[in-house]
């Protein structure tokens, strides 16, 4: 699934693991921190970040490396119950 990202051209959807405790819901995105942003806006969490894929430039003959980097970005709307204003976000070993 694609969707736009603003400049930076096309973003792609990414799997992730939700699941909802007594007192938080957790996400799992796959992705590293320093590599992830969250922004809340009208009950909707939005998870964008880049995916870097390992590989040895020096030992392939790439002409072009498109895949090397990926924007990911992905929606999903939170129950009604959760207060915006009172949503804290916390990474611990790749979880939300």
């Amino acid at each position: 699934m694609f969707g736009p990202s603003g400049s930076r051209g096309f973003a792609l959807s990414f799997s992730m693991d939700v699941k909802e405790t007594g007192e938080e819901i957790v996400i799992d995105p796959d992705l590293e921190e320093k590599d992830i942003s969250l922004s809340v806006q009208n009950g909707v969490l939005t998870i964008e970040g880049e995916k870097k894929l390992d590989y040895d430039e020096e030992k392939q003959n790439y002409h072009v490396m498109e895949a090397a980097l990926r924007q990911l970005k992905r929606s999903l709307r939170l129950p009604d119950t959760i207060d915006d204003t009172k949503i804290d976000a916390r990474f611990d070993n790749g979880v939300l």
